[in-house]
C-alpha cells in the first residue's frame, strides 16, 4: 500500500492531466454527436477546470511543504553520518596487539592490503598457500612462526569478528529509507554521502578481488587453540562478515564503481 501511495504522489499531476484530457475528449464527442451549445459546453468545462486547478494547487502546496520538511530533516542525518565516522575512526580493530593499535573501522582495508603484501613476500607463506591449493591439510602448529604469526592473527580475525560500526551504518541506511520526513531525492543524496565517506573503500576492495580465486587466501587461525587442529584457508573478501555487508551496501548504495 505504501508503494502505491508513493507512486500516486509522484504521478499525481499526470493523473490529473489524463483525467482532464479524458473528460474533454468525452465532452468533445458529446458535442460533436449531439450538437451541444457553447453555453452547455462552458457550464461543464468551467467547473471541471476549476476542480483540476484547485487540485493542482493543493498538490503543489503539499509538495513544497514536503520539500521544506525534508530540508529541515537533512541536518539531523548529516550529523548522524559525521558522528558515525568519528566512531569508526575512534574504534579499535585489533586492540590486543600494540602494533595494530592505530587500525580502526575506518582505515582497516588499507592495513589489510599492507599486511597481506608483507606475508606474500615470505617464501614460507607462499608455500602454505600452494600446499593448500594442492589439497594438503596443514595443522595449526605449522603456522607458529615468530615472523608471521602476528600478521596471520590480524588477518584471520576478520573471519570471526565483524566490523561492529558497519551494523550502525546498516541501521542508519534503514532509518533513512524508512523516514517519512525525507523526500526521495534527499534520501538518495544522504546514501551517496554514506557510500563515499564511510564504506566505499571496503566495497571497492571486495568487488575488485571477487574475480580472483587465490588472492587474499589466508589460514584462519584466529580462535584456534589446538596445535594439531587442521586450519582452513579462506579468501578474506569472501568471508561471511565481508560478503554480508558488501551485499547490503551494494543493494542499498549501488555498485562501488558506479558514479
Amino acid at each position: 500500500m505504501s508503494r502505491l501511495i508513493d507512486w500516486l504522489n509522484r504521478k499525481w499531476v499526470l493523473i490529473l492531466v489524463f483525467f482532464a484530457v479524458t473528460v474533454f475528449i468525452h465532452i468533445g464527442l458529446q458535442y460533436y454527436f449531439w450538437n451541444w451549445s457553447a453555453e452547455n459546453f462552458n457550464n461543464i468545462v468551467t467547473p471541471i477546470a476549476t476542480v483540476i486547478s484547485v487540485a493542482l494547487f493543493v498538490w503543489l502546496t503539499w509538495r513544497q511543504s514536503r520539500i521544506i520538511e525534508s530540508q529541515n530533516t537533512k541536518p539531523y542525518f548529516h550529523g548522524r553520518i559525521d558522528r558515525l565516522r568519528q566512531a569508526m575512526e575512534g574504534s579499535k580493530v585489533y586492540a590486543s596487539d600494540a602494533i595494530y593499535k592505530t587500525v580502526n573501522d575506518f582505515n582497516f582495508i588499507g592495513k589489510i592490503r599492507e599486511v597481506y603484501m608483507e606475508l606474500r613476500q615470505s617464501d614460507e607463506f607462499r608455500l602454505w598457500v600452494d600446499q593448500h591449493i594442492q589439497g594438503q591439510q596443514i595443522p595449526l602448529k605449522v603456522f607458529d612462526r615468530p615472523m608471521l604469526i602476528r600478521q596471520l592473527r590480524f588477518l584471520s580475525q576478520f573471519f570471526v569478528v565483524p566490523i561492529q560500526t558497519y551494523y550502525r551504518v546498516e541501521d542508519l541506511i534503514r532509518e533513512i529509507n524508512g523516514s517519512t520526513q525525507l523526500v526521495d531525492s534527499d534520501k538518495i543524496e544522504l546514501k551517496r554521502i554514506i557510500k563515499e565517506t564511510l564504506v566505499l573503500e571496503f566495497m571497492k576492495f571486495v568487488e575488485w578481488n571477487l574475480a580472483d580465486q587465490t588472492i587474499f587466501l589466508v589460514p584462519v587461525i584466529y580462535g584456534v587453540s589446538n596445535p594439531d587442529q587442521i586450519v582452513k584457508f579462506e579468501q578474506l573478501h569472501r568471508s561471511d562478515n565481508f560478503i554480508y555487508f558488501y551485499d547490503f551496501f551494494t543493494g542499498e548504495l549501488g555498485h562501488p564503481f558506479a558514479p
